[in-house]
């Protein structure tokens, strides 16, 4: 199964989800989510059976483009497969927006996100 996921839907219960990361080496030393496992997209069909299955899978990216891929592929291989919408630069802002952090560390974050 795959499906989007609004950064304000992931906000409210994130320990639900396994957070996977399929952006570049490059990208993920620059800036990732604390608790994210990192699979780049190339790659990801053959590291599939590494991933875990005990909560919902939700894959990110800067903007939600290769995420959203990712979520595609993962759940034809019958992972519960989640997009988020927007990528790690829309995660920032809604974190933001709800007074999680603060609007200079959401623009560090985008700055480092490129």
């Amino acid at each position: 199964m795959y499906r989007n996921l609004s950064p304000e839907e992931f906000l409210k219960n994130p320990a639900r989800f396994h957070v996977i990361d399929v952006r570049s080496q490059e990208e993920w030393d620059s800036f990732h989510e604390a608790g994210a496992i990192h699979v780049p997209l190339i790659g990801l069909e053959e590291r599939a059976g590494e991933l875990p299955k005990d909560r919902p899978l939700v894959l990110v990216c800067r903007t939600g483009g290769r995420s959203a891929r990712a979520a595609q592929m993962l759940g034809r291989l019958g992972f519960d497969a989640r997009n988020l919408m927007g990528g790690l630069r829309m995660l920032a802002a809604a974190r933001a927006q709800n007074g999680q952090i603060g609007r200079e560390e959401a623009l560090e974050i985008m700055r480092r996100l490129g």
